[in-house]
């Protein structure tokens, strides 16, 4: 992710998004150390492929600029 995030400065990108699910606890907590925001939540998007899933998607961002 460090060099992603490397990689979208060095082309003076405006930031980076990502999508991972609510149930991912290590990986939301690894993506708000490196400054990502959580931006967005949605709710009904993995239960459209399976009713008995009870995660949530949660979109992060990463402002560049």
């Amino acid at each position: 992710m460090v060099a992603a995030i490397r990689w979208a400065r060095e082309r003076t990108l405006s930031g980076l998004m990502l999508e991972t699910q609510s149930n991912n606890v290590a990986a939301c907590l690894f993506y708000a150390k490196l400054g990502f925001e959580l931006g967005g939540i949605d709710h009904p998007r993995y239960r459209a492929l399976n009713a008995q899933r009870h995660e949530s998607a949660l979109f992060w961002y990463l402002r560049l600029r």
